[in-house]
């Protein structure tokens, strides 16, 4: 197939005339974007033979390439099984599971079609699993509530300066007169027609280069995406895809309704309407007017947008091959390009992070979702708690305190209502001989309730907090046997086919924890003790057979 300057002819299947696919904008160390480039001059209108394949395998290379920039691989030959699976946890640390599957098994297919891969690479590559690398707690990663508004602010004032130099300078374009400074003239050129006047240093005025001063930088649309995710807990997707078109300025003035598309859903389902007020609000109109010279710029060159996060490209001229996809490959115009930066979801050492941290949006969509939002975001309720909340450390230590402290209030209050233990000393002794015996405790007169005043009717667990009962350390062992049943019990049982038994256990518990005060030692020793009549008795009152309906 031909190739020349990275651009392949090629006529797809059914189709009536040739095509070209243009690879040089792939990103990449240039070896390596050669190499690829070749696989494709090879594969196109043989082996890949649809229009839709080739975009495909486009996107996958431009991942693969991005990451290989970042990574130092300047060539394929230098590929190695640690550096793909270091490439697998890149994939699934910066995008959903499904997208990374997809692109590592693209990836896989270019890269086994390189004479430039080493064969023993390529061998391993056929045999290694393409799944979610899981680390040894499965937890995922969070930061802390701490490092999460930290983010959160200093995102705020990275994209607070970019936007005063934008607001500045796109108000300097618009006034621009044929009288007027060489940049004004060179920002109101740029604007119109997306190209680029040469000055001298001095007529930059300070500015490294022209776009820069319309665009958001690299950095500082990674802010802008940052604060998207802790405002409202979008993923990249979403984001590489918010458009203006799709916002209604509510009748508050501080009210916006914005439309998400996620495209992955089914069509009744893949456009989400939610209102944001306040602070997610207020961000959505800095973004809008931090990007709005690139629609303006985008429009005036014949390359509308309505997407929200543009940012400025190294590369000056637009790829129609890559503009269906709303990701970090699609330049709508000169200098423009739209989405969250290319180089997956992770950045080291980005100037407004701070203490040094790396960025990373799974790590902060995590944090938001368990932490800071506690419920459900974009999600059900079911893929929340399994996908979220369960592998996630921080919200599960709260949840243990708010656990503990339930049961903490809970053994407060049994132990208001429990029967207080009564020595041996002090016990009449048909308290202690078993004659007025129930399973629980010894009862001074079974045939007088202390409410109804008639003959008590109530299962044997009501022992435990009635004013007619006497509980001494006679009883402890049955006491033993029906709190170690009931612990056997709860592993067999669901949490809401527990909550039948959860105030029973929770008043033996507290009674022998806190009354009798036994440790694991004492009552082990005093269920040896029970007698065989004992147990019989505690299984007869577990199965409801001394229930007065029986």
């Amino acid at each position: 197939m031909a190739i020349h300057d990275l651009k392949v002819v090629w006529t797809p299947r059914h189709a009536g005339s040739p095509v070209t696919t243009d690879l040089a904008s792939l990103p990449g160390a240039s070896l390596a974007k050669k190499q690829v480039a070749h696989v494709f001059a090879e594969m196109l209108g043989t082996e890949w033979l649809t229009i839709k394949t080739s975009e495909t395998k486009f996107y996958a290379a431009s991942r693969f390439l991005a990451w290989s920039e970042v990574a130092g691989l300047e060539s394929l030959s230098g590929l190695t099984v640690a550096r793909w699976q270091d490439y697998i946890r890149h994939e699934f640390e910066g995008y959903a599971e499904t997208s990374a599957k997809s692109m590592l098994h693209q990836a896989r297919i270019i890269l086994a079609a390189s004479p430039d891969v080493p064969q023993a690479v390529k061998d391993s590559l056929a045999n290694i699993r393409i799944g979610r690398p899981v680390n040894d707690s499965g937890m995922k990663e969070a930061y802390t509530t701490a490092e999460f508004h930290e983010i959160r602010q200093a995102a705020e004032r990275h994209l607070a300066k970019a936007r005063k130099r934008i607001s500045t300078y796109y108000q300097r374009a618009q006034r621009a007169t044929d009288e007027s400074p060489a940049l004004d003239k060179a920002l109101r050129h740029l604007l119109e027609t997306g190209e680029v006047t040469p000055l001298s240093r001095e007529q930059l005025e300070g500015l490294p280069r022209l776009p820069q001063a319309l665009l958001l930088g690299n950095s500082e649309a990674l802010a802008a995406a940052a604060l998207l995710v802790c405002a409202e807990g979008y993923n990249l997707s979403v984001i590489n895809r918010l458009a203006t078109d799709e916002i209604q300025l509510g009748d508050h003035p501080d009210e916006v309704r914005v439309t998400e598309i996620k495209p992955r859903r089914s069509p009744r389902l893949e456009r989400e309407s939610t209102v944001l007020v306040g602070p997610s609000s207020a961000l959505w109109r800095r973004i809008q007017a931090a990007t709005e010279p690139a629609r303006v710029m985008c429009q005036n060159v014949g390359a509308p947008t309505p997407l929200l996060l543009l940012s400025r490209s190294t590369f000056t001229t637009p790829d129609a091959q890559t503009r269906r996809y709303g990701n970090d490959v699609e330049r709508p115009a000169p200098y423009v390009r739209s989405g969250v930066p290319s180089g997956g979801s992770r950045r080291e050492d980005l100037p407004w992070m701070p203490n040094g941290l790396p960025l990373s949006f799974p790590k902060l969509r995590q944090t938001y979702v368990t932490v800071i939002q506690r419920s459900p975001s974009q999600h059900t309720q079911e893929t929340w708690v399994r996908d979220y909340l369960s592998k996630s450390d921080e919200a599960k230590a709260k949840i243990h305190q708010q656990v503990a402290r339930a049961q903490i209030a809970a053994i407060r209050r049994a132990e208001e209502r429990l029967v207080s233990l009564t020595p041996v000393e002090d016990a009449p002794p048909e308290a202690l001989n078993g004659s007025q015996d129930t399973v629980t405790a010894s009862c001074k007169d079974v045939h007088r309730h202390p409410q109804t005043g008639g003959v008590c009717t109530e299962t044997f667990f009501a022992c435990l907090t009635c004013e007619n009962a006497i509980i001494t350390p006679v009883h402890l062992p049955r006491l033993v046997l029906i709190r170690d049943a009931l612990r056997d019990l709860r592993t067999a049982l669901t949490p809401g086919q527990w909550t039948r038994w959860e105030h029973e256990y929770t008043l033996i518990e507290t009674l022998l924890r806190e009354k009798a005060q036994l440790d694991d030692d004492e009552a082990r020793m005093l269920a040896a003790r029970a007698t065989r009549t004992d147990r019989e008795n505690v299984r007869l009152l577990l199965k409801g057979e001394f229930d007065a309906a029986q």
